[in-house]
């Protein structure tokens, strides 16, 4: 059904608040059936929402928001919230079971290659990367204190042969 100016408007406008309020956006191709859609959905976490779009409509959106893609690129959109690691994984799974290619990512305002969504989805979750990264800034401070204490260790060995 055709949509008046006022309803393409409202579209547009829509489709700005779920870019502003999503972490990241997945743009795909290929057509979801209804047992799709919802098989999709459960692998999901409840944050994510997906959209069947105008491309028109959704390219001037983004546009808006500084984001440059390509309409003939996609037909369906993902908005992500705060889980775009953890979707990425099911998302990643879902759709190489399923035959559909993703076409692009979009972070912030950048747009990477969908082929990134398996480096995305291979960074674990959230807690995972805090956790590497603590580990990895505690490293030189262990290793620091071990430099530091070794010296009084064999200061110390050296002290009780003697007795």
């Amino acid at each position: 059904m055709a949509k008046n100016t006022n309803q393409k408007k409202q579209l547009v406008e829509n489709y700005r608040k779920l870019v502003n309020k999503a972490a990241g956006i997945y743009l795909f191709s290929g057509s979801l059936n209804a047992s799709k859609t919802q098989a999709l959905k459960k692998v999901l976490s409840d944050d994510a929402k997906l959209t069947l779009i105008k491309n028109t409509l959704f390219n001037l959106a983004v546009k808006e928001e500084g984001i440059e893609i390509n309409a003939a690129d996609y037909n369906n959109v993902l908005f992500v919230g705060t889980s775009l690691i953890e979707d990425a994984g099911a998302l990643s799974k879902f759709l190489s079971e399923n035959d559909y290619k993703i076409n692009s990512v979009v972070v912030g305002t950048n747009v990477y290659n969908g082929s990134r969504l398996k480096e995305i989805a291979g960074l674990g979750s959230a807690y995972q990367v805090n956790g590497k990264l603590v580990s990895i800034l505690a490293t030189p401070a262990t290793l620091l204190v071990k430099d530091l204490q070794s010296p009084i260790q064999k200061l110390v060995s050296v002290l009780s042969q003697i007795k």
